[in-house]
């Protein structure tokens, strides 16, 4: 409300009962307007948060006035966010009716921790272990490693580190470069890809600038004789850095080889089967390379086959006996052994055997085996089927084969 003094009143001090400011009345013609002295009882500040951290924010909220003035903020608003760096002291006028009053606010920065990090070793090879110590907080997390202040880690090159410390409700971070001296590349040779059992292998290493074989030697390139399963192992320095391989050499075992005939003798012009067994691939010196094969001498042959287990060979050489097989009177001449009726039916008398008789038919199967002296025998063959079987009386020195027929 305004209040004005008459012309006419007198010069004088005055302070009316409505707690009026004090005037002096001044010269004669002039009107004067009086303003209350007045202020906002319920004017106040408040703060989200009464300390912050450094980066962080705070709101401050005026209220109980119509209209505010932030000075140093450069807003009207009642409420403004605040990012002080450190402590800092901010004011805002508050105005309604007429009146105004102004209020001061503290918004406190808390300091946030300094982290330090300290390495057990400034430069470790690929694959060693350092330990990262961090201190300046009161709790820690490494990125990607783990949550204590000392952290073991392995790097295999060169890494970065961040750890994050805590102190109070501030957060601050640091990283650190852990530097890695790469281990030496070894490679190792081998003087074959495979080696047959109890065969001498030379491997020979390189990548480095020193070396040790386990249980072996020291120099870069050694004889082993492996067995299946031997494995070796080699660590190669170059005087800072060291790395190991281990090396498994592929082992083959030289086959076992057995060769079967159908039939241990024949006569001049008939074939018989050869089967080679205890490899994984065959040769004979025929030209074939399959495990069987029929032959078809005419005098007795010796027969060799190379059976291969990978680059491992074995071979054997058996022979195949072949008898002219002629008639009985040129027998009774050359052998002493007499055999008839050829052709036969229900028996057969021989006469002059001495060793080994076994008759054979003509896939092979023993029909009849026994050990005989200058034999005068007869055998009974009703159960035998019709068809060629072969006679044989071996001696130790000779071996007499005589082909007979079944009608």
């Amino acid at each position: 409300m305004n209040n004005t003094w008459p012309t006419s009143a007198a010069s004088t001090n005055v302070s009316d009962a409505a707690d009026f400011d004090m005037f002096t009345y001044p010269p004669s013609g002039l009107t004067y307007i009086w303003s209350p002295a007045c202020t906002l009882n319920i004017f106040s500040v408040t703060q989200s948060s009464s300390a912050i951290c450094p980066g962080g924010s705070a709101t401050l909220t005026a209220t109980g006035a119509t209209s505010y003035t932030w000075v140093g903020v450069s807003s009207s608003a009642s409420q403004v966010v605040v990012s002080p760096s450190s402590n800092t002291t901010y004011t805002v006028i508050g105005s309604s009716g007429g009146c105004a009053s102004t209020l001061t606010i503290m918004q406190s920065v808390v300091l946030a921790p300094t982290i330090a990090v300290t390495q057990s070793k400034l430069l470790v090879c690929a694959g060693e272990s350092v330990t990262l110590t961090a201190s300046g907080a009161v709790s820690y997390s490494w990125i990607g490693v783990g949550g204590t202040s000392a952290v073991a880690v392995t790097p295999t090159a060169t890494t970065v580190y961040t750890v994050v410390g805590l102190a109070g409700t501030c957060t601050s971070s640091t990283t650190i470069t852990q530097n890695v001296t790469p281990s030496p590349t070894l490679i190792v040779a081998q003087s074959n890809t495979a080696v047959c059992a109890g065969d001498n292998l030379t491997l020979t290493v390189s990548g480095a600038s020193t070396y040790s074989w386990t249980n072996i030697g020291s120099s870069a390139q050694v004889i082993v004789t492996p067995v299946h399963n031997s494995s070796y192992t080699v660590t190669g320095s170059d005087g800072t850095c060291s790395s190991q391989k281990i090396i498994t050499p592929v082992v083959n075992d030289y086959p076992v080889i057995q060769v079967t005939l159908t039939r241990p003798a024949i006569c001049s012009g008939e074939t018989n089967t050869l089967t080679a067994s205890g490899a994984q691939s065959y040769a004979w010196n025929t030209g074939s390379v399959t495990a069987a094969i029929r032959i078809n001498p005419v005098t007795s042959t010796d027969y060799t086959v190379t059976g291969m287990n990978g680059n491992c060979a074995t071979s054997m050489t058996v022979s195949q006996v072949v008898n002219p097989c002629v008639g009985i009177a040129a027998l009774d001449e050359n052998s002493g052994l007499i055999i008839y009726p050829n052709p036969f039916q229900e028996e057969l008398t021989l006469k002059g055997a001495t060793g080994q008789l076994v008759v054979t038919d003509v896939v092979g199967k023993v029909l009849f085996s026994q050990t005989v002296s200058n034999a005068d025998m007869k055998l009974s063959t009703s159960e035998w089927t019709k068809g060629i079987y072969f006679i044989t009386v071996s001696d130790g020195e000779t071996i007499t084969t005589r082909k007979v027929v079944k009608q």
